[in-house]
């Protein structure tokens, strides 16, 4: 009978063991391949370089959210932008068809203006089926207004409006896209003086090595 017993107990102590191994083994295979287990890589950055009002170069991250670029580029390192309202833009609207100017040396120059995208932006055009051709975009961004300049230099100012008064307004660099060498050149600030119906003057400034260059002057009369 003690017999019986002591082969009853050694199965169960047999049994024990057995599912005390069973369970490490499996706690450890669990923490093998928890360790092993490669973190998420995060997503690489994409940085674009572009140039502040004081002329300070910065790369901005283009893999951060739209919120915080905004805020990176917008309120702490672009230039102070002027409130606008609908009636400043009206002005840009008003010049559609085209114009012509003596440009001296350039010879004439002629340039339209037309809307797109159901009114909401001013488009206008230099230089129109010439391989360089450029065109600028203007528009509002709420209560201010932009411009995008899209350049035979290959790169992309894009500027914001610091200075409104009733006859003029003035464009300064907020950033530049594809701008790959900080010291290329690169159109930053621009001039609207609007004079009469038929008469505006455009003033364009373009920045070497960080410095800012003569203006391009152009009188334009409308010639339709």
């Amino acid at each position: 009978m003690i017999r019986k017993y002591l082969i009853i107990l050694l199965f169960v102590v047999a049994f024990v063991l057995l599912v005390n191994c069973s369970s490490q083994r499996r706690d450890g295979g669990i923490a093998a391949a928890e360790t092993s287990t490669t973190p998420n890589k995060e997503q690489p950055s994409r940085l674009v370089r572009f140039k502040d009002r004081q002329g300070n170069w910065h790369d901005r991250d283009e893999s951060m959210t739209y919120e915080d670029q905004w805020k990176s580029i917008h309120d702490k390192q672009g230039p102070i932008a002027a409130q606008s309202s609908g009636d400043v833009f009206s002005r840009f609207i008003a010049l559609a068809g085209t114009w012509r100017a003596d440009a001296g040396a350039m010879g004439t120059i002629e340039i339209t203006y037309r809307t797109i995208a159901n009114g909401s932006s001013v488009v206008e055009t230099m230089f129109y089926g010439n391989p360089s051709e450029m065109i600028s975009v203007i528009h509002q961004d709420i209560d201010h207004l932009r411009l995008t300049h899209f350049c035979a230099a290959r790169n992309q100012p894009h500027l914001i409006a610091t200075d409104i008064d009733e006859n003029h307004v003035t464009f300064e660099t907020d950033f530049v896209t594809n701008q790959p060498d900080p010291n290329g050149t690169y159109m930053g600030k621009a001039t609207w003086t609007f004079i009469d119906e038929d008469h505006i003057q455009t003033q364009w400034w373009s920045f070497t090595n960080g410095e800012q260059d003569p203006p391009l002057v152009f009188d334009f009369e409308r010639i339709q």
